[in-house]
C-alpha cells in the first residue's frame, strides 16, 4: 500500500497553493465577497514558478528537505519577513502560508525606485519611474543595499537613519485625515541636521523637522505639529496652507513664499499615495 502510495504522489502534478496577503475593503463594497489582494499577478506568478522549480528538484515526495528548501527560497525572496509555513494537504498539495511585508512606498537612488516596506526592508519590485500612487522617499546618504555577490541585499534594513526616520514620518502622517495629501518624504538634511520634510501632492513642501519619535531641541513637539496640520488643513483644505514652503517644526506655522521656497518645492512632484503604502 505505501509503495502504492509514492507511486500515486510521484505521478500525480503537485498543486501549489499560496496564501496571498489580503489587500484592504474598500468603502462601499460587498462585505459578503472575499477580499483581494494587493499583490499585482505577475508577481504571484514569479513566486509560484520559484516555488514549482524548487519542488521539481526532489523526486521523494515525503522527504522534507523540498518543503525546507522552499522555505528558505521563499524566505530570501523579499516577500516575506521571516520564513512562510509550508506543509503538505494529502500526497499531491503544497500550502504555504506566511507573513507578507507591507510596503510602504519607494525609495529613490541609484537612478531606479525601488520598493521598501514598513520595517525598512526592501522588497523585489523596482521601476525606472515612480509609479503613480506610490509614497517616495528621497535624499537619503546611502544607495540602494547590496550582498556581496551584487544582488539587492533583502535581509537587512536600508543602511543609516535616514530612512527609517522618513518611513517613522510617513507611517504617522498617512493614519491622519489629511494623509491622502502626503506624496513622500525628503530626508535629504536628516544626517546634518535631522530635519525630515513632507512633499505634498500639490508639489509643495511641509518641513516637519525632527522624526516623530525623536524631537529635535527647539522643535514644537510632534503632538503640536500634528495640531497645527491639522487646523491648517481644516482652514485652507491644504496642509501647506496654499504657500510653496511651510515650516511646522516652530510653534506657529511659518510660512515662506520666497522665490527659493518656490524652486524648492517645484523639486517635490505631486503623486498621490495608493491604499497599500498606508500602515
Amino acid at each position: 500500500m505505501q509503495q502504492k502510495a509514492v507511486v500515486a504522489a510521484v505521478t500525480k502534478p503537485v498543486e501549489i497553493r499560496f496564501l496571498w496577503p489580503v489587500a484592504g475593503t474598500p468603502k462601499g463594497s460587498d462585505p459578503s465577497q472575499p477580499p483581494g489582494t494587493w499583490l499585482p499577478r505577475q508577481f504571484q506568478e514569479e513566486l509560484f514558478q520559484l516555488a514549482k522549480s524548487t519542488l521539481e528538484r526532489h523526486t521523494d515526495p515525503f522527504s522534507p528537505e523540498p518543503l525546507r528548501n522552499l522555505a528558505q527560497a521563499l524566505g530570501a525572496s523579499g516577500w516575506y519577513d521571516g520564513l512562510p509555513t509550508i506543509r503538505r494537504e494529502g500526497v499531491a498539495t503544497v500550502l504555504i502560508d506566511g507573513r507578507w511585508r507591507i510596503p510602504a512606498g519607494v525609495v529613490r537612488a541609484d537612478g531606479k525606485y525601488q520598493m521598501i516596506s514598513w520595517q525598512g526592508l526592501l522588497m523585489p519590485p523596482q521601476y525606472s519611474e515612480l509609479p503613480k500612487g506610490l509614497l517616495v522617499i528621497g535624499g537619503q546618504a546611502d544607495g540602494i543595499p547590496r550582498d556581496s555577490d551584487g544582488r539587492v541585499d533583502y535581509a537587512h534594513p536600508w543602511p543609516g537613519e535616514d530612512v527609517l526616520a522618513g518611513l517613522e514620518l510617513l507611517a504617522l502622517a498617512v493614519q491622519q485625515r489629511w494623509g491622502d495629501q502626503v506624496a513622500g518624504v525628503d530626508v535629504g538634511e536628516y544626517g546634518a541636521k535631522k530635519s525630515l520634510t513632507l512633499l505634498t501632492t500639490a508639489g509643495t513642501r511641509v518641513v516637519w523637522g525632527g522624526r516623530p519619535s525623536k524631537p529635535l531641541i527647539g522643535d514644537a513637539s510632534t503632538g503640536q505639529k500634528l495640531a497645527n496640520i491639522a487646523t491648517l488643513a481644516r482652514d485652507t483644505r491644504r496642509i501647506d496652507g496654499g504657500y510653496p514652503l511651510v515650516y511646522m517644526n516652530a510653534p506657529t506655522p511659518q510660512f515662506d513664499i520666497s522665490a527659493t521656497a518656490k524652486a524648492a518645492a517645484s523639486k517635490a512632484a505631486p503623486n498621490p499615495p495608493m491604499t497599500v503604502g498606508r500602515k
